[in-house]
């Protein structure tokens, strides 16, 4: 570690790093830029709980940096969207409620098949929607540009990060072109299938 790095462990580069990871919990949240400042606070405070664990002999100041940081931020990320189911939103099927014919009954019981299905993950879709969404996404796939349409079907089967690697395009601009694809599903009435 640098001497200047010892007395303001929080150098550019760490700042720059803690601003851009933000910037980007809060958009991700869909929160105003108020809320920022706090996450940028956060940020800073779990690096400097992790600073007395680098070794410049294991490795480099910038990578040890950047991999605090995105760690910290994948978990507040997790946590965000972790509080956001609640606690308490859990109750047993086995629960007693007040049944429509005024007695009382299982809550199982109270389940349809397709709430039943989708607690398993089961696709409960009657056949003719999922025909009818299949050509409605072929549809809108096909009219993408090529380079759009080349990302959407190579998101079928692959990470962005892999598709990035493999393509040499930077994950910042893949999102963008997610964006664009998520846009056009939008306009054609088909957001609820993104």
């Amino acid at each position: 570690m640098h001497h200047d790095q010892l007395s303001s462990p929080i150098d550019r580069f760490a700042a720059g790093i803690i601003r851009r990871k933000a910037r980007q919990l809060v958009e991700q949240a869909r929160l105003g830029h108020h809320d920022r400042e706090d996450f940028e606070q956060e940020l800073t405070r779990r690096l400097l709980e992790r600073l007395p664990a680098y070794d410049p002999a294991r490795g480099d100041w910038k990578a040890f940096i950047t991999t605090v940081v995105e760690r910290a931020t994948a978990s507040m990320h997790r946590d965000r969207r972790a509080a956001k189911r609640g606690p308490g939103t859990l109750i047993s099927l086995s629960e007693v409620i007040d049944s429509c014919e005024g007695g009382v009954i299982l809550l199982a019981d109270a389940l349809t098949p397709r709430d039943r299905a989708a607690r398993r993950g089961l696709d409960t879709w009657p056949e003719q929607e999922l025909v009818q969404l299949r050509a409605d996404v072929t549809e809108v796939v096909a009219e993408l540009p090529p380079k759009l349409r080349q990302l959407a079907q190579q998101l079928k089967s692959k990470s962005l990060a892999a598709v990035a690697r493999e393509l040499g395009i930077p994950r910042t601009t893949l999102r963008e072109w997610v964006r664009e694809i998520r846009i056009r599903f939008e306009q054609r009435g088909l957001r609820n299938y993104l």
